[in-house]
């Protein structure tokens, strides 16, 4: 069922508005789908093509490209297949067909998300979807997760604050650690994991307003 709020009942479109540029460095984000690993993406006339490596476990066998072009207006796809030098196969074999289902199976299910790549620190992400093969529609998409990650001075070193907003259980995730001086660059891709307090939602509105709230959280908690 779909929520009032504007991040619900989105197409892919309204998805990639969400925002555009990183709220913590003001660096345009870069979209993702599914995950970093080996992938293309190019809009070509009205649609976006992201394209695969669907490469072989063996080696004797040949080497393909899968491409999903999906309409960010109406959430629909259609599914292209190139060599591994990128020529468009027009005559699609048996055998590439059930490469891909394979393929298809392994990745399971799939989801849109953008970051900075930048300063790393933020990222938004879209709910999991199936792709569905007979329809060619991925349905509608939300703003199901977003990720931030800040950094503030502290004594001799740095406060570090993650807050996950989660827009599905209306909730917000904030965990908190502390760094040395010389830890000027930060990435909780790669840190230990914090201790998380469950809040209220905390609506993001800007950094240092978020961590001047954050700093009231923890004095009156």
């Amino acid at each position: 069922m779909c929520n009032e709020e504007i991040w619900y009942c989105m197409n892919l479109d309204d998805f990639l508005q969400y925002r555009d540029v990183c709220p913590l460095c003001n660096e345009k984000l870069q979209l993702v789908f599914h995950s970093k690993k080996r992938q293309n993406i190019k809009y070509e006339e009205n649609n976006i093509l992201i394209t695969f490596p669907m490469d072989s476990l063996n080696k004797n066998d040949k080497s393909y490209k899968v491409g999903f072009s999906f309409n960010p207006k109406n959430n629909s796809f259609f599914i292209e297949f190139f060599t591994a030098r990128g020529e468009k196969i027009e005559i699609i074999s048996s055998s590439i067909l059930k490469k891909f289902l394979s393929f298809n199976t392994n990745l399971g299910a799939y989801k849109f998300y953008k970051f900075c790549r930048n300063c790393t620190n933020y990222h938004y992400e879209s709910n999991y979807f199936k792709l569905n093969l007979q329809a060619l529609n991925i349905g509608e998409l939300t703003v199901n997760k977003e990720r931030f990650y800040m950094l503030k001075p502290w004594q001799d070193g740095y406060k570090e604050f993650e807050l996950l907003n989660d827009y599905v259980t209306n909730k917000s995730l904030l965990g908190i650690m502390n760094t040395d001086v010389n830890r000027r660059m930060y990435n909780f891709e790669h840190a230990s994991e914090p201790d998380m307090l469950e809040l209220s939602l905390l609506k993001f509105v800007s950094k240092d307003e978020m961590i001047s709230r954050i700093d009231k959280l923890i004095l009156f908690s």
